[in-house]
């Protein structure tokens, strides 16, 4: 069987390795329908980067040494003529293959058998695809892992026995937080009527959940123990543990600008060209996730031999040359390099006219800061894919990741990787920042009355900002957890002096509108929010979920559902859809709506709702949608 889940391989391969991109191309062709792709489309596919008669040469070469494995084994591999490229029944099977064939796990050979085909992450050890194979690969291993959960999951509460208990042990190490997982663990632990061990396993859960996320289990979870132990207390009472570390865990970036003699070269541009560096430096600096070291100590470094040892902790060293060219022109090249790997992560080259410097300044300086940035962010990932060691800035760049859901799964694995990135790096209040925020959409998604974790939000926020007092990120933060909070007036002028600090960051611009809806004036929160959406215009589920009630507070309820429409996650705004909906006249898909919504909140009561909506008349508003809908 061709192995392409975990570390690629053969079973019974006799000794004559397969080159990798092999089980690259053998894994896109099985995931296909048809099983088959032209050669050019598969080599692009595979080498998206390359031009295509090299892309093609790679191929060529590939299929040549499955030639020679295929003659030495008497196994099949692909089929290919002049034009295509298939692996059609008859060739070797491979594991992703009987694994997408399962539809139903029933009997515990059937589980066992799922536990056996899926041996880890699609194509494990295989990294450093270029470009779209790398977002490719990317995403079919997550999709891959989702389905082997669901899959694991539900095959393990229909068997049970150990092995079911294993598989759910292993998924719950991945996906430490997720209640889901943890009520699957106890109704098959349940089965071996052992109270004590079915405790010690839920007090695990509530421990870890307070500890490292500050939260409490879901209700469905907290209902599931009730019934499974109704003899027992399950109420742990544990204080978050405060842990102490180093902060220097965010890259450290050292620029060297062009040496003396090149920046001579550019005439009466040296002083601009000089500039243009120290630029790039101060924009990587203001992005809060680098230490960058400052321009004086480059400057000195630049003249010397790069110190033997490292022994001022640099993790990447960026080079830059600059030489003149024909006509007044001049060619900037920037190449930036791990202290510790050695390797090369991006080699750039900028030309522009003498003329062009003056004005464009700026915008050079930022376009080559962007371009290192994205260089680091892609190595400090593949670092953590590749070790499992991440440092305070790879937990802020998996927070982010997560925290752009509307979903509780996800808000917490944000707020788990954020409070690493807090506990590494004491000062570094972006993490901070989006840790608050993701506290404040779990507190909106559980609709809890209990204010405790909105001001735990709170003073994550004011943390940061005590940290970074003008970072706008920061600013919007504060002001958001004040909106829940139900400090209208000091959440709006906080979101407005973070207006004033980033004016063209969407993000701030979205939570500026946010506030002024909360406070009734719906008629100026529209252009702000239209500016956000004009500067994102691909934006997440809460743009469209601000943007759906802002339509709805003026009445424009088609608008409003079309924005709901827009949600990957729509039911995360069930409510305003069964309100935009049941005033439209539809009553039908209004219940629907708020059935989905029922469906994880049936506590909720009209009556009980405490609106954050100053306005009488906007409150009104929602209320009459929400009880036309079918809410008591």
């Amino acid at each position: 069987m061709l192995r392409v889940f975990g570390p690629p391989g053969v079973s019974g391969d006799p000794g004559l390795k397969l080159k990798r991109m092999t089980f690259v191309a053998a894994a896109m062709l099985d995931l296909l329908p048809s099983r088959e792709l032209s050669r050019d489309a598969l080599a692009a596919r595979l080498w998206p980067a390359s031009p295509g008669p090299a892309a093609a040469n790679s191929l060529r070469q590939v299929i040549s040494a499955v030639r020679a494995w295929e003659k030495a084994t008497g196994r099949t591999l692909f089929v290919a003529d002049g034009k295509t490229i298939a692996r059609p029944l008859g060739t070797e099977q491979s594991d992703l293959t009987a694994f997408m064939r399962i539809v139903d796990v029933g009997t515990s050979a059937e589980l066992q058998r799922l536990d056996e085909l899926y041996r880890g992450d699609l194509l494990e050890t295989i990294d450093g695809l270029e470009g779209e194979a790398a977002i490719w690969l990317a995403e079919q291993r997550a999709a891959l892992r989702d389905r082997f959960g669901a899959l694991a999951t539900e095959g393990a509460i229909r068997v049970g026995g150990q092995l079911a208990e294993d598989i759910l042990r292993r998924l719950a190490q991945d996906a430490p937080y997720d209640d889901s997982l943890v009520r699957a663990q106890l109704v098959v632990a349940s089965r071996r009527r052992d109270g004590v061990a079915l405790k010690r396993l839920y007090d695990a859960f509530v421990e870890r959940l307070q500890i490292d996320l500050g939260g409490e289990p879901e209700p469905k979870t907290v209902a599931l123990i009730r019934e499974l132990l109704p003899q027992h207390a399950i109420v742990s009472a544990l204080r978050p543990v405060e842990i102490t570390v180093s902060a220097k865990s965010i890259p450290r970036v050292l620029i060297l600008p062009p040496a003396p003699d090149q920046l001579a070269g550019a005439g009466g541009d040296a002083l601009l060209c000089g500039a243009l560096i120290d630029e790039v430096t101060h924009s990587l600096s203001r992005a809060r996730t680098f230490a960058v070291f400052a321009p004086h100590t480059a400057r000195q470094l630049s003249v010397a031999p790069f110190p033997v040892g490292n022994p001022y902790g640099a993790d990447y060293l960026v080079t830059t040359s600059l030489l003149a060219g024909p006509r007044a022109s001049l060619r900037l090249t920037a190449t930036i390099a791990s202290i510790h790997t050695h390797e090369v992560l991006l080699s750039d080259e900028m030309r522009f006219a003498s003329s062009d410097l003056r004005p464009n300044h700026y915008n050079l300086a930022t376009a080559l800061a962007s371009r290192l940035a994205g260089s680091i962010e892609r190595s400090e990932l593949a670092a953590y894919r590749s070790t499992g060691s991440a440092s305070a800035y790879v937990h802020y760049l998996l927070g982010v990741e997560d925290a752009k859901s509307v979903h509780l799964q996800g808000l917490r694995r944000a707020q788990s990787h954020l409070r690493q990135a807090a506990r590494l790096s004491p000062g570094f209040a972006r993490a901070r920042a989006l840790l608050s925020r993701s506290m404040c959409l779990e507190w909106v998604l559980l609709d809890r009355e209990d204010k405790a974790p909105l001001l735990a939000a709170l003073e994550q926020a004011e943390r940061a900002l005590l940290d970074d007092p003008i970072d706008p990120v920061v600013r919007r933060e504060v002001g958001h957890a004040l909106i829940y909070l139900d400090r209208l007036d000091e959440a709006v002028e906080m979101l407005k002096t973070a207006a004033d600090h980033g004016p063209h960051f969407a993000d701030v611009l979205c939570n500026l509108a946010d506030g002024l809806l909360h406070i009734g004036r719906v008629a100026e929160a529209r252009p702000v929010l239209d500016r956000a959406l004009d500067l994102n215009p691909l934006p997440p589920d809460l743009y469209h979920w601000i943007d759906s009630t802002s339509h709805f507070l003026l009445g424009d309820y088609e608008a409003a559902k079309a924005s709901i429409r827009q949600m990957k996650t729509p039911a995360s705004a069930a409510r305003i859809g069964a309100a935009a909906e049941a005033l439209s006249g539809n009553l039908r898909e209004a219940r629907r709506y708020r059935d989905i919504y029922l469906a994880d909140h049936p506590e909720f009561r009209v009556d009980d709702y405490m609106i954050p909506i100053r306005s009488r008349t906007d409150r009104e508003h929602l209320l009459a949608g929400l009880r036309a809908a079918g809410f008591v």
